[in-house]
């Protein structure tokens, strides 16, 4: 209407006469006599109106709502954005008042606009192999739990050997550092059940699920295991048994494990097991430097 050069008030009455023809009414009674070829249509259209009350069925899917956000006070990297009720403190970067919501499709009665939980969705959680350099490690392998790619890497495994692991669980990633078992390996004995005891010369500091990594002692016995239980303070149970006849083998063997080299923060280096037998030089890999990396 603007096209045909008329003044507002003129405009504004053409539009008010064209809203008596406007709808679907007279769109659908276009077809009340519409031709399909061997016969004539012969519709009745009637208008008739409803108001929606409820909805029936699983619709949460559907659910949405949407908010006007201002760019000048989202200037970090994320920004937060809170829905408000009137005089509530927040920390957001930007507040919402519930009443200013911009569109939503269904009525919003709480600030609480998102589904809550009181436990940590670690089954929605993306899993990330770290940020450890391959250039800075002796060792990787795929998941800590798979031992044989950890024995087909033996022969480098010593004291201080680095092992990087992208997977330690679903979700997680882990660095470790090789360190020596307390004592020689001695005996190792078949406990005729699909395990064996692996017996040392002194007290072991072995728990259960540590890594017992043996070298140098039977080529049939050497290789990694994880410690399935502790007899004792000079014992530990791992899953192993006997091709052959023997049931025992005796020996003088070294047993390393495994030892994080990963911190939440700087200050906890001092923690770590082996601390005190760092040299210049060593590595740990830290979560959080304290200054945003």
């Amino acid at each position: 209407m603007a096209a045909l050069n008329l003044d507002d008030v003129s405009q504004v009455n053409i539009y008010r006469q064209f809203l008596n023809s406007k709808g679907t009414l007279l769109s659908t009674e276009l077809f009340g006599q519409a031709n399909l070829g061997k016969e004539s249509a012969d519709y009745q259209v009637y208008e008739n109106w409803a108001v929606q009350r409820g909805v029936y069925g699983a619709n949460a899917n559907r659910s949405f709502y949407e908010l006007r956000l201002n760019r000048s006070l989202l200037t970090s990297n994320p920004s937060l954005i809170e829905v408000v009720n009137p005089n509530q403190p927040s920390d957001a970067d930007q507040t919402i008042l519930l009443s200013n919501v911009w569109r939503e499709s269904y009525k919003l009665t709480s600030p609480n606009i998102l589904p809550t939980t009181t436990e940590l969705p670690l089954d929605i959680g993306l899993p990330s192999a770290g940020y450890v350099n391959l250039d800075d490690v002796d060792i990787t392998v795929f998941d800590i739990n798979n031992n044989a790619s950890l024995k087909a890497n033996l022969d480098k495994i010593q004291v201080g050997t680095s092992v990087w692991a992208a997977k330690i669980n679903e979700y997680d990633w882990g660095i470790y550092r090789a360190e020596a078992v307390p004592g020689l390996i001695q005996h190792v004995c078949d406990n005729l059940d699909n395990t064996s005891r692996v017996i040392f010369s002194t007290t072991h500091g072995l728990s259960v699920g540590n890594k017992l990594i043996i070298k140098f002692f039977d080529d049939e016995i050497n290789g990694v295991y994880d410690v399935v239980s502790v007899p004792n303070i000079n014992t530990v149970n791992i899953v192993f048994q006997f091709a052959g006849s023997r049931t025992v083998a005796d020996g003088n063997g070294l047993g390393f494990t495994l030892k994080t080299m990963r911190v939440a923060q700087a200050s906890d280096v001092g923690d770590l097991p082996y601390a005190l037998s760092l040299q210049p030089g060593a590595r740990v890999w830290v979560d959080n430097a304290g200054n945003g990396t």
